[in-house]
């Protein structure tokens, strides 16, 4: 496996474009990269147990 050097990085909102020229041809591994959640875990669980909390007192309560 042989390193290379990046020739152009762009940074653009949300986009990254790489521009890099190996030494010699052949197949090209990215290694080390990790996916960042929008949404932290615990929301999801919050949010829910909110509704399994409020879904009871809009019953109880009715606007109409």
């Amino acid at each position: 496996m042989k390193k290379f050097f990046f020739m152009n990085i762009s940074i653009m909102g949300t986009h990254v474009w790489l521009s890099m020229k190996p030494e010699t041809v052949g197949e090209v591994s990215i290694i080390g990269t990790t996916v960042i959640p929008e949404f932290p875990i615990i929301a999801p669980l919050a949010i829910g147990f909110l509704m399994i909390l409020i879904i009871p007192f809009t019953k109880k309560f009715n606007l109409h």
